[in-house]
């Protein structure tokens, strides 16, 4: 998520755009991995523009989303989706 999501409202789809390129050019079967992983959320994801915690309503719609955003991107083009990822 960081690096596709790297700030609110912001997308930086290059690199990705890459991948699915590349996959859809070699009749490749496309994994998008991974939407939402523990280890790569930007810390704005979790922090009001004042600087506090956001409550679980706000982070559940800033994941939901982020989740629609990048999938709707793809749609009929990524074969596989690793969705979310804890460990």
């Amino acid at each position: 998520m960081e690096n596709v999501h790297p700030a609110p409202g912001v997308y930086a789809f290059d690199l990705p755009d890459q991948y699915v390129a590349f996959g859809e050019k070699h009749h490749m079967f496309i994994v998008g991995h991974c939407l939402v992983w523990h280890n790569q959320v930007p810390a704005w994801v979790f922090r009001d523009d004042k600087g506090n915690f956001v409550d679980r309503e706000t982070l559940l719609k800033r994941m939901h989303d982020h989740i629609f955003t990048v999938v709707g991107r793809y749609k009929g083009r990524i074969q596989s989706w690793d969705v979310v990822t804890k460990h």
